[in-house]
């Protein structure tokens, strides 16, 4: 994220932070996987995440569809 508005850049910083630390969410299960289970840099974790929610809100923008968060296949066989 070198390139573009630096105000939309340091915006979606922040929103990185914080969906990182929110609860049953995918960006904060992603974040916990990459910087605890894999050891990696936890700024650049966040930039990941950055990207990530870049690209949802674009599909969400350009598809016109309500946002749903990413949950795994419950693979109990419950319903």
């Amino acid at each position: 994220m070198t390139h573009g508005n630096k105000y939309i850049r340091k915006t979606m910083v922040e929103c990185a932070w914080g969906a990182s630390k929110a609860q049953n969410c995918f960006f904060s299960k992603f974040s916990y996987t990459q910087t605890v289970v894999r050891k990696k840099n936890a700024m650049k974790i966040k930039m990941a995440i950055e990207r990530k929610m870049l690209i949802a809100i674009w599909h969400v923008l350009s598809e016109g569809k309500p946002y749903t968060d990413y949950k795994k296949p419950d693979t109990k066989g419950n319903s």
